[in-house]
């Protein structure tokens, strides 16, 4: 699988290290087969499992191969929560920045290039959008944090995905309303990214009356420290 290291610009490193990626590469292969053709649930929820699971360690392998499974799953499965959950969260883990330690964004080439690749047809950000309905935290929660990560790489052609959707502002907007203190700060991020540079979206969201809103994110927080 050498050709995923050079489709992505990498290639350097020793024969050892280069040995342990390609079969990292090969394990990944092996489980989004069976995320794609297993006829039992779940033998596609222990592959999905395992796949998400190494996601951080093999970013570049689980990322290239996992797109149109994971995908797929958001199209298809949105009665399986516990598909659902996994599959945001690996698309999550691959699209924003992997290393805790390291700040600065602009240094995430691979996450910035797999944002591309996600957002080269709207149709996965709107499907994402929608299982906004949810309730469930561990849908919730990996929503904002891929729309969080897509904004930070990809901010221009992510904003004008939202503008297209009538609905898009309000839902996101809803966040800030989470009884969850979590849920409430992740989307506090989310906006930020989501409004930076961009007037339009500025005004839309004045207009939703978000600095109400985010007046009672903070009053929720003071009587939450009390």
């Amino acid at each position: 699988m050498s050709y995923l290291r050079s489709f992505f610009g990498g290639g350097g490193g020793d024969n050892g290290g280069r040995h342990e990626d390609d079969g990292g590469a090969e394990i990944v292969e092996r489980l989004v087969e069976r995320v794609q053709t297993s006829t039992t649930f779940e033998d596609r929820r222990d592959a999905l499992k395992a796949l998400r699971s190494l996601a951080k360690k093999y970013r570049l392998e689980v990322g290239s191969m996992c797109f149109p499974a994971l995908v797929g799953i958001l199209e298809n499965d949105q009665n399986h929560s516990e598909l659902l959950s996994m599959a945001l969260d690996t698309l999550a883990v691959v699209i924003t920045e992997c290393d805790e330690n390291d700040s600065d964004d602009d240094t995430d080439e691979l996450g910035e290039k797999f944002a591309q690749i996600f957002i080269k047809d709207k149709r996965p950000v709107s499907m994402v959008l929608q299982l906004l309905d949810s309730y469930e935290f561990s849908i919730r929660r990996p929503i904002i944090q891929l729309l969080t990560g897509l904004l930070r790489h990809r901010a221009n052609e992510v904003q004008n995905i939202l503008m297209q959707d009538p609905m898009a502002i309000s839902r996101l907007l809803d966040l800030l309303q989470e009884s969850r203190e979590v849920l409430r700060n992740d989307a506090v991020l989310m906006l930020s990214e989501l409004t930076r540079g961009n007037p339009q979206i500025q005004k839309l969201v004045a207009y939703e009356n978000a600095f109400q809103l985010l007046f009672d994110v903070i009053g929720h927080e003071n009587s939450d420290s009390k």
